[in-house]
């Protein structure tokens, strides 16, 4: 799992440096604290300071350790007794708290994102399937094209139900998201086109649907990170993280009309509330809190939607019949679905309407 990778590498980076010489039964709690002291002056990728939270995840992974240890009957009590009260740990709480205003994009900042050609095209897609999804990044590089229904009504379906390559996901809960109409057409140009001419074979539907460029696995977060930097450079904008895109998407929704309580089911699901895991809303209603978002490919941007050669539709590789009939079909189907759905119509930052 890669949350198990995750916690492999911050006890290897801020931990082991510290304790690896010693046996388990020599590290105090005074060593513990120094280990935790040095992980609070630590620089993280960024060549920032580690954010509290992370402190904090380097303390759990090491006091997991050591519970075993004890469990184990290796030792005979834990070291691990540290107290935020005391100031042993920093407070759960954000390094800089102005952060979070802003931490959005705006909605002419996301159509750039998800349109300027001066971006690769597999990730104007994956920065298209975070934002309209408003998904983790594991669970934005987990999505196979399985998980994607498009026969759905009134909008087509993502099911997103575990993360990375098959890891259970942060609430354990698993959702339905709508997939708004320029997502559709952003899915389907890349199906028909950018997947095959970048990753080398037809999409099948056991691929996910924006892998590494091998193909045979999903993206790792910081490399996401890098990528997403770089890009945001290279179309003249600011620093922003990917989460940042999940906060946009619920920004912008409920300003376009959303309903927050709907909303969330899209997000983050149901809640462990007993009243919340014995409802289901009705799909239509879900779609709705999608399709009221306002914001469309910038067209000027982007490279026309193309028929596919020598792939059929349904992404298995097969023909049935005519290929470039079936793909020029189904590219009309996609770009159809960008004009009403659900009673509402979509734009471009040009100002056409389909």
């Amino acid at each position: 799992m890669r949350t198990a990778a995750d916690e492999q590498a911050r006890f290897d980076t801020y931990v082991l440096p510290h304790i690896g010489p010693m046996r388990l039964d020599e590290v105090r709690r005074a060593t513990v604290k120094s280990v935790i002291a040095a992980a609070q002056h630590a620089e993280s990728a960024t060549g920032k300071p580690l954010a509290p939270r992370t402190v904090r995840h380097v303390y759990s992974v090491t006091r997991a350790l050591f519970r075993s240890a004890v469990d184990d009957e290796v030792i005979a009590a834990s070291p691990c007794t540290l107290r935020a009260r005391k100031g042993e740990l920093p407070a759960i709480a954000d390094k800089d708290p102005s952060w979070r205003s802003t931490a959005v994009f705006t909605r002419d900042e996301v159509e750039m994102l998800i349109s300027d050609a001066r971006i690769p095209a597999d990730r104007r897609t994956l920065y298209a399937l975070a934002f309209f999804t408003g998904a983790r990044f594991g669970e934005v590089v987990g999505r196979r094209w399985r998980d994607h229904d498009r026969d759905t009504r009134p909008l087509g379906r993502l099911t997103v139900a575990t993360q990375y390559e098959g890891a259970t996901l942060k609430t354990g809960r698993p959702r339905e998201v709508p997939v708004h109409p320029t997502l559709a057409r952003v899915l389907a140009s890349w199906r028909l086109q950018g997947f095959p001419a970048v990753i080398g074979h037809v999409a099948r539907p056991d691929d996910f649907i924006v892998p590494r460029r091998t193909g045979k696995a999903p993206r790792a977060q910081p490399t996401g990170w890098r990528s997403l930097q770089e890009d945001l450079e290279r179309i003249g904008l600011r620093s922003r993280g990917f989460h940042d895109l999940r906060r946009t998407l619920i920004t912008l929704a409920r300003s376009d009309g959303a309903r927050g309580d709907l909303l969330r089911w899209v997000t983050h699901g149901p809640s462990a509330d007993i009243v919340d895991l014995y409802t289901t809303p009705p799909w239509p209603t879900v779609c709705e809190q999608i399709a009221c978002l306002k914001l469309d490919l910038c067209e000027s941007n982007v490279i026309p939607l193309r028929a596919a050669v020598g792939s059929d539709s349904n992404g298995s590789g097969d023909t049935n019949g005519d290929t470039a009939t079936t793909s020029r079909r189904i590219a009309a189907k996609s770009l159809r679905s960008t004009g009403t759905e659900g009673g509402i119509r979509t734009r471009t930052p040009c100002g056409e309407r389909f």
